[in-house]
């Protein structure tokens, strides 16, 4: 008798086989997942606690940064001689202007052993102070400043006060280097404490000569612990090493008045009212011990509100004084939401790929068996180049033998698919570097096109600069002589009437219709304003003939003062009052310049570029309304490694710094269309840099104005 064995489906075994795999894969990446899901609370905490810290850290490195950083500046100026001791009004004048360059200073001053003091101080965003005192006279005085940072009005005066009593002058004195003076309030702000960044500062013989002391507002620490995103209920602070509170992220006023006294001093953690902070200080007294002892992150655990809580304490030195706690508490659950909603994610997707796997496997399956009886069909169909079917090699001998068939046609088709692959890549490369060579095309044509036009302009310019120079010559020439007869007639006249009062009816009716006495007043009046007209002719002839050397090719000495003020003059129209706005104000601060060995026109072409942006710019404030005094800065001056320095600053919105990155790249502009072609910085650029080795640089941001500056060597050949 012949046994029967049992036949198993393909498609069977395929499904068992594909959903054991997947079933077993899953399973174990769900039972890891759930079991590090723990480690993950700690690592989680671990990082965070790490992020904070190195965010805080480099806040207040770069914040505190700042007051040494413009103690240096001004120790440099004093030795330099920019600023002296004695000249109190260029040294006001001067420590204005530099806090005015660190918006995130509160003061900055200098005192003397001889106790003289001068300072500048901010109050709120706008108002400035001066804090004076007389050594000599013993005298405290108290100035408001005004916009441009002079005296405007006496606060107050007092007596018997000398800088070398105050704290930041006696550690100054005591540490010999730079350090930090003792956290204080701050007397200009009610409710503000503050500390100053203080470098002594000495003679040759290594006498004391005096302390430069820049203040910090600490409330702003504050301000960015507030902005940390922790968590809904975390709380980030800073102690220094008593326990006293520098800043907190819960917005609880860091000074207080105890027991109804009206003074007002430093808050101690532990009589903060903010309830999770009192039990942290707890946890840290119970678990880390005395503050002054950390000098390591150290890291707590405790109970508040029926929910637990991690602290982390690290310490922060900034290796001038600086001594203080970095305090963060979080939640546990803040990390937990997370590994339990991963855990339940987990799970989902578990029984989702489950469900998925047996879907797919049956689906695959089907689709294995089917070509199975459509495989010699294929194999055929291929055979009659009717391309599109695809086969896999078997052991099976039907499937093997109909699979060479398959597999020499298979093999034409991708040598075939092969061969235009490369075509399409090469044809690829050269479109790319067709298109390449058209955008250089394009911008050299521009170029072209900018100095083709700015060549004609010089040379039309220059033409009628000649032709009306000659005939206003004549007339301005002429207009002293005719000054001069009418002066003469005029004498005549008079000496006629003086000698014959009494003259003919006849000529008396003439001299009345002649209205003598009005010719006599009017006429040189009229003469004058003639003259000054053909006086303003001469000048605006001049600079445009001035700015019209834009097609000279020789390098040659100029004075680029006479280049800016043609060029300010050709913009004078743009610049002038208008009905529709104001004027704008120009100010000129040329320093003490040599000639420069340039390309004058090209130069002038840099000029007009950029006052006509910035005139741009301000017309375009004035209709936002963003501003309302338009004023353009221009300042000049030979540094100290005979370069020239040209700035051009405007005070209008400014520009992001996703547009400053690209403003000098060709055909780039934010005008409108038809009003720039994106070519002028450009080309400014190309001559700055690459026809005079010079630099040109844009430094703006946005509602804070822009400033242009160029640096220029005195002989060409020479690189910066």
């Amino acid at each position: 008798m012949q046994l029967k064995s049992t036949k198993v489906p393909l498609q069977l075994i395929l499904i068992l086989a594909f959903v054991f795999q997947v079933s077993v894969a899953v399973g174990l990446t769900g039972w890891f997942s759930l079991r590090n899901g723990q480690k993950a609370v700690q690592q989680l905490a671990d990082d965070l606690y790490q992020e904070i810290d190195s965010r805080i850290q480099l806040h207040l490195e770069t914040y505190f940064e700042k007051p040494h950083i413009a103690n240096q500046i001004n120790q440099s100026a004093l030795q330099s001689g920019r600023i002296t001791l004695d000249n109190k009004i260029d040294l006001q004048n001067y420590l204005w202007y530099q806090l005015q360059a660190f918006p995130s200073l509160s003061s900055t001053g200098v005192a003397t052993e001889t106790e003289d003091m001068v300072s500048i101080g901010r109050i709120g965003e706008e108002q400035f102070v001066l804090a004076l005192i007389e050594g000599l006279s013993d005298e405290f005085y108290f100035y408001s400043l005004d916009e441009q940072g002079d005296r405007s009005e006496l606060l107050w005066q007092r007596s018997g006060i000398t800088p070398t009593d105050y704290p930041w002058y006696t550690a100054a004195e005591e540490s010999t280097q730079i350090t930090w003076s003792p956290i204080f309030l701050w007397t200009a702000e009610e409710f503000e404490i503050g500390i100053m960044g203080v470098s002594p500062f000495y003679a040759d013989n290594g006498e004391l000569q005096g302390v430069l002391a820049s203040g910090l507002v600490l409330d702003h620490i504050s301000d960015f612990l507030e902005n940390l995103d922790i968590s809904e209920t975390g709380t980030t602070l800073i102690v220094d090493r008593s326990g006293m509170l520098v800043a907190n992220s819960t917005g609880e006023e860091l000074l207080h008045s105890a027991n109804g006294d009206e003074e007002r001093r430093r808050l101690h953690i532990s009589e903060s009212s903010n309830p999770l902070i009192h039990a942290g200080y707890q946890a840290i007294q119970e678990n880390v011990g005395d503050l002054a002892g950390v000098n390591q992150p150290e890291k707590s655990v405790f109970d508040f509100e029926q929910e637990n809580y991690l602290l982390q304490v690290s310490p922060f030195q900034d290796g001038r004084g600086i001594d203080w706690l970095i305090v963060t508490i979080v939640p546990k659950s803040t990390f937990m939401a997370q590994i339990y909603a991963n855990t339940r994610l987990t799970i989902g997707l578990c029984f989702g790929v489950l469900l998925i796997a047996l879907v797919l496997s049956v689906l695959i399956a089907r689709r294995i068996v089917k070509p199975i009886r459509k495989l010699q069909y294929a194999s055929e169909a291929i055979a009659h180049n009717r391309f599109g079917q695809a086969i896999e090699d078997s052991a099976i001998s039907e499937f093997h033998a109909l699979g060479q068939s398959f597999q020499s046609m298979a093999e034409k088709l991708q040598n075939s698919f092969t061969a235009l692959e490369q075509s399409n890549e090469a044809l690829k490369d050269r479109t790319m570097k067709l298109s390449q060579t058209l955008d250089d095309l394009k911008k050299t044509q521009a170029q072209m096109v900018q100095a083709e036009k700015m060549s004609s302009l010089g040379q039309l310019v220059a033409g009628v600069a000649h032709e009306i120079n000659n005939p206003v010559n004549f007339i301005y020439g002429n207009l002293k002589h005719a000054e001069e007869y009418t002066d003469d007639l005029l004498k005549v006249v008079k000496l006629y009437q003086k000698t014959f009062p009494a003259p003919g009816e006849e000529l008396e009716e003439a001299i009345e219709g002649l209205e003598i006495d009005f010719l006599t007043e009017d006429l040189p009046k009229l003469l004058n304003s003639m003259k000054v007209g053909a006086e303003r002719i001469r000048a605006i002839v001049s600079s445009l003939r001035n700015f019209s050397r834009l097609d000279e090719v020789d390098l040659k000495d100029a004075d680029l003062h006479e280049g800016i003020d043609s060029t300010l003059m050709i913009l004078q129209n743009r610049l002038k009052k208008h009905s529709d706005r104001v004027r704008i104000i120009v100010h000129r601060k040329y320093g003490d310049l040599p000639e420069v060995e340039c390309f004058p026109g090209q130069l002038n072409q840099v000029f007009m570029n950029i006052i006509s942006n910035a005139i741009d710019a301000l017309e375009d404030g004035l209709d936002r309304q963003a501003i309302e005094q338009p004023e353009i800065t221009i300042n000049t001056c030979l540094a100290t490694d005979q370069t020239v320095v040209i700035s051009i600053a405007d005070n209008g919105s400014g520009m992001p710094e996703s547009v400053r990155q690209r403003i000098f790249e060709p055909f780039f502009t934010t005008k409108a269309v038809g009003k720039g072609t994106g070519m002028g910085l450009a080309i400014s650029y190309q001559v700055v840099v690459e026809k005079h080795g010079g630099t040109l640089t844009c430094n703006s941001m946005s509602s804070q104005g822009t400033e242009f500056v160029i640096t220029l060597p005195r002989r060409q050949g020479r690189e910066i």
